[in-house]
């Protein structure tokens, strides 16, 4: 029984701050906006953001530009987060971003799925 409770603890302990301060290089898929009558996609483009505990931050350039999206769960090679208009996902090497535009002046969703690979 202590063997199966140490095991447990470090293998909870271990995951829990494994991918602090990790790189992630990433290369769009796809990339589209919606609009309420049209699609546009557009061309592919690389990226890269650094994984903390409650974070994720972008590095300088394209549409991330130093952003900041804040982590809301994280379990071994998943986390998720974002805020109330911008959500993101990163499972096992694949990063999907949504953005949504809802105001008098505009409509529309921007779509973002990127293969990542862990630098």
């Amino acid at each position: 029984m202590k063997i199966f409770f140490t095991l447990f603890i470090l293998f909870f302990s271990s995951s829990a701050v494994s991918g602090d301060g990790d790189l992630y290089i990433c290369k769009t898929v796809n990339l589209v906006k919606a609009y309420k009558y049209e699609t546009k996609e557009f061309e592919s483009f690389d990226f890269n953001f650094k994984k903390n505990k409650d974070s994720i931050i972008f590095g300088k350039g394209g549409y991330f530009d130093e952003g900041i999206l804040t982590i809301n769960n994280s379990v071994g090679d998943y986390f998720d987060g974002g805020e109330e208009w911008n959500r993101f996902v990163y499972n096992d090497g694949l990063f999907m971003f949504v953005s949504l535009v809802n105001t008098d002046e505009r409509q529309d969703v921007l779509t973002i799925i990127a293969d990542c690979k862990l630098f």
